[in-house]
């Protein structure tokens, strides 16, 4: 059985962040489904992390000011709680033949997360943000108004 297009390559899917979790043979095959979707979320996570620290770079970058690492830090906690509170797995996928280079018995599992809830969930954060000067704010804000939600 050939595996589906979100297995060999980037997930697309229209307004949606998605990431693929693999899990290894288990004795119960529920149980490496739940390690799948747990590693799906936690490369959903790892990539909205890393999207936070380029907006806040790119924004410190183009005004010459600084953003400290405990604001990055703050603002970037948000988008592991949003991977967990808010992704969902899609789909799952069971390599019974090991077509995938990864081998036979692997289960894959298609995490993701609106684009929508995390554009809105960032600006929510960011709002409740202490650590930002409303200077700082406003210019970070303008980054993440351009995040599409389709």
């Amino acid at each position: 059985m050939q595996p589906p297009d979100w297995v060999k390559g980037e997930p697309k899917i229209e307004g949606m962040i998605c990431a693929v979790g693999i899990s290894g043979p288990t004795y119960f095959k529920d149980d490496a489904q739940s390690y799948a979707a747990e590693n799906g979320r936690k490369e959903l996570a790892k990539f909205l992390s890393i999207r936070i620290e380029t907006i806040m770079v790119d924004v410190a970058t183009a005004t010459g000011s600084t953003v400290d690492e405990a604001t990055v830090m703050q603002v970037s906690s948000w988008s592991t709680a949003a991977s967990l509170e808010y992704s969902q797995v899609i789909e799952y996928w069971y390599d019974t033949d090991g077509v995938m280079p990864a081998g036979g018995k692997m289960t894959y599992a298609l995490c993701c997360l609106s684009k929508k809830q995390y554009k809105s969930g960032l600006e929510e954060s960011l709002a409740g943000a202490s650590r930002f000067p409303d200077s700082v704010r406003e210019k970070i804000s303008r980054p993440i108004a351009e995040v599409p939600e389709k």
